[in-house]
């Protein structure tokens, strides 16, 4: 409202955060057998996967919801990369934050799926975080599906309600 113009490096901290996915793992991950609790877990290892798993869908989001924010008058990282680099379209600024959202995924998935990375974490504090991160890959992928009472309804029924049709051959 101050007309303040963050970087992007700047949003991105800030951003990330407001997913809010931090706020729903950490007391979760308590709960897991074997508990957080019961391992000696040393900040940069847990951080680092939860930043990553803040960031990706936080960028996910972004790519669907450039067009309402912008007519809202509102920032987010697809603007900035248009307002730091004059002369891109809606285009390449999409490419350039998909290409993030790919980097980073790949590593994400590295401190999850193998071992070594992220040593410290049982393995069920780390899936936990997977399944965070693809639930919000469902509700930001295609679309800005969160922010709809209606696009989800089908997944929703296919995953609780309707029975899977498999054919005996």
């Amino acid at each position: 409202m101050g007309g303040f113009v963050p970087s992007m490096e700047e949003y991105l901290g800030n951003g990330a955060v407001s997913i809010a996915l931090h706020t729903i793992v950490l007391p979760a991950s308590y709960l897991l057998n074997p508990s957080l609790a019961d391992y000696k877990i040393r900040a940069g290892e847990y951080q680092t996967v939860t930043k990553l798993a803040m960031l990706i869908p936080r960028l996910l989001n972004d790519i669907q919801s450039y067009q309402k924010e912008e007519q809202e008058g509102k920032l987010n990282y697809v603007l900035l990369y248009m307002k730091e680099n004059p002369g891109t379209d809606i285009q390449d600024s999409t490419a350039y934050v998909r290409e993030i959202i790919y980097k980073n995924w790949g590593e994400f998935l590295q401190h999850v799926l193998m071992d070594g990375l992220a040593e410290e974490l049982p393995k069920s504090c780390k899936f936990l975080h997977l399944s965070c991160v693809k639930v919000f890959q469902m509700f930001f992928h295609s679309s800005n599906r969160y922010d709809s009472n209606t696009d989800m309804l089908q997944d929703i029924q296919k995953a609780i309600y309707i029975p899977l049709n498999i054919r005996s051959n």
